[in-house]
């Protein structure tokens, strides 16, 4: 019915705002077999032993990354990238109109990289303006991803 995809690290997350956080199923997909339609929830133990929901309907969730104590990954079908705070509370940082974004990033400055998969370019959003950081369409020969 679901497929888990687990953290390299389950131990307790020692980030601000989560301390007493375990992930022990970051996503799971759930497939519904009358409409074949996907749905991935991220999943959370707190305590050990109460699973929350922290949010719903993510597309394909990918390349996760702890920052200033919020989670942030790309959502690379519904073309977003997702801040979710400790609280449940999310928002939609950048949105790409035609391209999958994918790894995440950061400059020193404190500017967001983002792998633009099917253009092969890496975007700098400096929370104002999304930018081309740097091209690799001429070097790359299929989809710019960060394995």
């Amino acid at each position: 019915m679901g497929q888990s995809f687990y953290p390299n690290d389950c131990r307790h997350s020692k980030r601000r705002g989560f301390e007493h956080l375990q992930v022990t199923k970051f996503f799971q997909i759930q497939t519904d077999s009358s409409s074949m339609l996907r749905v991935i929830k991220l999943l959370v133990y707190l305590d050990w032993e109460i699973m929350n929901v922290l949010m719903e309907n993510i597309a394909f969730g990918e390349g996760p990354h702890w920052k200033n104590g919020n989670l942030w990954f790309s959502d690379m079908h519904s073309q977003q990238v997702i801040k979710l705070a400790p609280t449940g509370s999310w928002e939609i940082v950048v949105a790409l109109q035609d391209d999958q974004p994918s790894g995440l990033g950061w400059l020193p400055d404190g500017d967001l990289l983002i792998v633009s998969m099917q253009k092969r370019q890496i975007l700098r959003f400096n929370g104002k303006d999304l930018l081309v950081h740097a091209d690799l369409s001429q070097m790359a020969n299929y989809h710019a991803t960060t394995w």
